[in-house]
């Protein structure tokens, strides 16, 4: 953060102890996918499974929104970032 003086591990320090934080290198996996366009969709993936959301047809859902060379993709990321959080 800009002008903020306490380090990354300091900020991760504080957010703990006053929140359930969960960290995760959403761009690692996009980038091991092939693709850092779909780090936002990692992202979705492990904030669905914190919730515990996963009984929502979300395939269905990315089928009904995304274009359709994107789907297959998509779909992939999403379980990836479920699959990334414990």
């Amino acid at each position: 953060m800009i002008g903020c003086q306490w380090d990354n591990e300091k900020i991760l320090e504080t957010l703990q102890e006053k929140a359930s934080v969960r960290v995760m290198n959403a761009s690692a996996l996009a980038e091991q996918m092939g693709n850092l366009k779909v780090m936002n969709v990692i992202l979705l993936g492990a904030i669905i499974k914190s919730m515990g959301l996963q009984d929502i047809d979300w395939d269905e859902i990315i089928r009904n929104n995304v274009k359709p060379k994107f789907v297959d993709l998509n779909i992939k990321a999403m379980a990836v970032g479920m699959d990334a959080v414990n």
